[in-house]
Formats: C-alpha cells, structure tokens, sequence
C-alpha cells in the first residue's frame, strides 16, 4: 500500500491539522502488511487477542481502566469478584463485522462486577503482535452518546505507559469530534489533533496512524489530518488495544441519557511495516 503524505519538517511538538495543499510535494510512503484481522472466521475475537488488560497483581485492574471509568470490561468465561463465569458476552462477528457491545450491568451481578454500571468489551493484541513504527488502521463505525467513549490505541509492550499513541478517541457529548493524540507524559505532556467526521455514527470510516522515528501522522479516510512530532522515548514495540469505554473524566459520568446499550463494528484492524 501507498500513500500520500506531506513533508516530514512541518511536524511540530503539537498535532498540526494538515488539508490537501500539505499534500502537493507528491512525497509517499510504502508499505508492507504485518497484521490484519478481518474479523472473518469464527463467532468471536480469535486467540490473537486478549480480552482484559494485562496486569497480573489483580483481577479488578485488569478488567477495568481506571477509578473514574464506569465500565468492567468482560467476556462469556469471566467470573468477576465470584466464582463461576457470569456468561456475559460483549462480542458478535456477523458477516465479517466485530461488535462490541457496552450495556447496563445486570442489577443482580453489579456485586460481582464491581459496582460498575455498565459492561463492555476490549481486546488486546499484547501477547500476539506488537511492532516498533508503521501505520495502524481501522475500519469502524463509532458510537456516540452520553459518557459513551471508544477508542483504538498503541501502548509500549515492554514498559510503562506513556508513551501512548491514539488513533482515534471519540467521546459521545461530540457527535461529530474524533480526537487523535500522542501521549508523552500525564496529564500535560501531549499533542491532540481534532477533525469532524459527521456520519461517524452511521458510516463505517478508516482511522489510521503513520507512526516514524521522526513523526506521526494522523489520517481518516487515508487522508493525513495531523501531524507532530515523535516524542524521543517513542522507539518501542508498541500492540494494540481497541475498546468501548463507558464513563470517565473526560466523556463524563454516566447520567440518564446515557444509552442502554452502545456498539461499535469494527471491519478490520490491520498494521503495515514501512518499505520505503
């Protein structure tokens, strides 16, 4: 695959939003695919992916984000605070489409579920693939709404995060904002880019991130919208995480016009190395 980008040398240590006349030097990159998932065998997520965050010192923080994230994320085989799997199944793959699904906890498993309001699903690629540099893409139809928060996004394999690389965050009180941002220190240290996409809720869209040694560019639909710098300590393999967040800091607590159930589908998810 090709594509279009503009000169590396207006990267800056913010996201600058890029147009069509960043584009006229004609400068390209090549690339080579190294991962993708076409979500296209089986009724689930395969064994590529893990379905909590990986932190073995608890069982809470691995299928929650943080304090103030209203969400447990699950799947059919998770047991929560008990002792037998709850059998809450938050994936559907139909005609080559993943969903996941965030819905209100059963009142009679918020016990054992933390006392979060609401369930969803994530996936991990961090025991499977992970690559330093090249472009992760997606293919997804987002939802929006009350405290409801998507997103795809890169975090180190081997070492504390950040860095962290957003591909895309959307949260659902901006129907029509998705965010992407490079993360290189809390909470201030960080470069964000946003562009409208008004039928991100209706129209299956293409998220991507040309990560280099030098800069990081940010597209939808293929076409560069941002770019910044590469923050210095950026230069190890990072994997993926895609997930439907509920609740939060920044999209807000749930309140009652929060829906009762959310989904985002995912088309693919797919990672190239850089040829040239």
């Amino acid at each position: 695959m090709t594509l279009a980008i503009p000169d590396e040398t207006s990267a800056t240590d913010k996201c600058r939003p890029l147009g069509t006349d960043d584009l006229k030097s004609n400068a390209t990159v090549v690339l080579d695919r190294s991962f993708l998932d076409h979500f296209d065998v089986g009724a689930r997520p395969d064994s590529r992916w893990m379905r909590s965050y990986f932190r073995p010192h608890s069982v809470e923080a691995a299928h929650t984000h943080s304090a103030d994230e209203q969400v447990v994320y699950v799947d059919e085989e998770f047991s929560g605070a008990g002792r037998s799997p709850l059998g809450l199944n938050p994936f559907a793959v139909t005609d080559g489409v993943l969903t996941i699904r965030a819905f209100r906890t059963p009142a009679e498993l918020k016990q054992v579920l933390y006392s979060r309001p609401y369930v969803s699903g994530m996936l991990t690629s961090k025991n499977f693939f992970a690559q330093t540099y090249g472009y992760f893409e997606i293919a997804a139809k987002l939802p929006v709404g009350s405290a409801v928060w998507p997103a795809f996004w890169l975090v180190p394999r081997d070492k504390p995060s950040p860095p962290e690389l957003d591909v895309f965050e959307v949260v659902g009180k901006e129907p029509q904002n998705v965010y992407q941002t490079t993360h290189w220190a809390y909470p201030n240290g960080h470069a964000s880019c946003r562009n409208a996409v008004a039928d991100l809720s209706s129209r299956f869209h293409l998220y991507g991130a040309l990560w280099t040694s030098k800069y990081i560019i940010y597209l939808i639909d293929r076409k560069p919208v941002g770019i910044t710098i590469t923050p210095p300590h950026m230069n190890d393999p990072m994997y993926i995480i895609v997930n439907l967040g509920v609740g939060g800091a920044w999209p807000g607590p749930v309140d009652a016009a929060t829906p009762a159930q959310s989904e985002m589908q995912i088309e693919w998810i797919s990672a190239y190395v850089i040829r040239r």
